[in-house]
């Protein structure tokens, strides 16, 4: 690289809720979250997902609920959202071996040990452990339930 930059990576604060009056909030707005995972348009498609089945199962039922949508979102994407948002700003912590991540007072040129780096491997390993074993599938049904 010839003139390398740097730029800030952003994130959301996690919110308390995704929703409020007649508004949603869904991708970034609600959960912006820095790249160390890989998840944040999955989860803005996640969120899509759910948004439109609430709307479409409210209409379904002969109304369209808003109310009712707006909160059916929010009780499942605001949870797990947030939880992506936190492991992922996790993850990058870890990988920049900094004090949260048990690394205090690593300097450039320190030697850290074997099994430290080994352990690191595991912590990081884990941490993507979700992103195969939580389906969206699960939250659908949540969403059937609601408008039954």
């Amino acid at each position: 690289m010839n003139k390398p930059t740097k730029w800030l990576i952003q994130a959301v604060t996690p919110l308390d809720r995704y929703v409020g009056d007649r508004v949603a909030l869904l991708g970034d707005a609600a959960h912006g979250m820095p790249p160390h995972l890989g998840n944040g348009a999955g989860q803005a498609i996640e969120d899509a997902l759910i948004l439109g089945n609430a709307i479409a199962k409210s209409v379904q039922s002969g109304t369209a609920d808003i109310p009712k949508i707006l909160e059916t979102y929010n009780a499942i994407r605001q949870p797990f959202g947030n939880f992506v948002a936190r492991e992922t700003k996790r993850a990058g912590l870890l990988y920049d071996f900094t004090d949260e991540a048990g690394f205090e007072g690593l300097r450039e040129g320190d030697k850290v040990s074997l099994e430290r780096l080994a352990e690191l491997g595991t912590e990081i390993n884990e941490k993507w452990a979700w992103t195969w074993t939580a389906s969206a599938l699960d939250d659908l049904k949540k969403v059937e339930a609601a408008f039954q």
